[in-house]
């Protein structure tokens, strides 16, 4: 490869892995907690499917796109959980593919509570279109390939604590830091170090108002050394375990209006539009993102309640 291409290359892979290390932005996490917890499986005691897309910063140009589907199902009458996990990440030229074999193991602390551990083996591919890009020279030959495919090994764990009206997370979304390493070829070097992991704390409770309404309010930290906090900060009203309307503030000055609507028992489908305030703002038409999730359990089978928000 030459030397051009070679440092074009090692820019590209470097600022979108770099993206990659710190996970997909997902306004409604609350609602589906696998996608950012694996231990969060444990949580349903029946076969479910979720998805999810969202179209972010709509009416920029090469903004982010992403998609995802989660599967989990218990193992039997055991407190052990698996999953599958695929998500597609697409930004301008550059986009990642990740499918991640989640497994969550529970344990019973009290009548009431209950926590779990859980860890997810990954693997990404990253690539970059190049010649998706329109350049004033339409012959440069630096643009008329596409650069070769990386592919990323990774793992993600969580804890979950959780009871009917209460939980609380940890997780790490990456354990292993990524880096682009040149020697005659592109190849990535993958590293653990502490300071370099993000780590994400959700706590959640559901306040019961009376027969037909709860009140839910929960909070998601997300924290890297050197970068300061920032905090999701949800409120939602829950109208007779069908209809939820609420609201979700970020720290990095974002918006957001969530509905969530339960049907036919097995069905959930929940919408987010947020805007952005940031000067990015002024040059979209904010972000929509929409989750379904389905239920899959036998008919005889007792639902257990647990908390979704």
């Amino acid at each position: 490869m030459k030397a051009s291409n070679l440092l074009l290359s090692v820019f590209v892979l470097s600022a979108f892995i770099g993206r990659t290390q710190s996970n997909f932005h997902l306004t409604q996490y609350m609602v589906h907690q696998p996608f950012i917890n694996p231990s969060a499986m444990a949580s349903y005691d029946e076969m479910n499917l979720a998805l999810f897309y969202r179209n972010q910063w709509t009416g920029f140009q090469g903004a982010p796109v992403t998609q995802g589907v989660s599967f989990s199902t218990p193992i039997g009458k055991t407190n052990n959980f698996l999953g599958l996990n695929v998500m597609h990440d697409v930004i301008g030229v550059n986009s990642s593919t990740l499918i991640s074999l989640p497994y969550s193991y529970s344990i019973r602390l009290t009548k009431q509570y209950k926590l779990s551990f859980g860890i997810a083996p990954s693997i990404s591919t990253i690539q970059s279109n190049l010649s998706e890009i329109h350049t004033i020279n339409d012959n440069d030959p630096i643009y008329q390939q596409n650069l070769p495919t990386v592919i990323v090994p990774n793992s993600s764990f969580g804890m979950y604590f959780f009871s009917k009206r209460f939980y609380a997370g940890y997780a790490i979304p990456k354990m292993l830091h990524n880096n682009i390493v040149v020697q005659e070829k592109i190849d990535v070097k993958n590293t653990f170090n502490w300071k370099q992991l993000h780590h994400y704390l959700s706590i959640g409770i559901r306040f019961p108002v009376n027969r037909n309404l709860d009140f839910n309010v929960s909070t998601l930290g997300k924290y890297v050394h050197g970068s300061s906090l920032q905090l999701d900060i949800n409120a939602q009203a829950l109208f007779m375990k069908k209809v939820g309307i609420g609201a979700s503030y970020r720290t990095s000055n974002e918006l957001a209006a969530i509905l969530t609507i339960q049907a036919l028992k097995y069905f959930k489908f929940s919408y987010a539009y947020e805007y952005n305030f940031a000067r990015i703002g002024d040059y979209s038409n904010g972000s929509h993102e929409i989750m379904l999730i389905i239920e899959i359990r036998k008919r005889l089978t007792p639902k257990v309640s647990v908390p979704r928000f």
